[in-house]
């Protein structure tokens, strides 16, 4: 997961949907993981919402502020 936020794949879509998948694991470090490699992803409109239902209804606490963290990566989705 950390390659593929730094050095995001030029299917970007497909690679956004991917780690979506990876952000609903019943593992929280799988989640935790995923929020973090969104970050270079939140100009998709679903990968913002998802982030933004993690940031908000994820039991673990990490993954939580993983999401906000990967969405204040894009202030268009979430602001300064």
């Amino acid at each position: 997961m950390n390659v593929l936020r730094l050095w995001p794949p030029a299917d970007r879509g497909a690679a956004g949907r991917a780690l979506v998948v990876a952000l609903r694991d019943e593992d929280e470090l799988v989640r935790q993981y995923a929020a973090m490699a969104l970050g270079s992803y939140t100009a998709d409109a679903h990968v913002a919402a998802a982030l933004t239902a993690a940031a908000r209804d994820d039991e673990d606490e990490n993954v939580r502020g993983n999401a906000r963290a990967a969405l204040r990566e894009n202030p268009t989705v979430c602001g300064p």
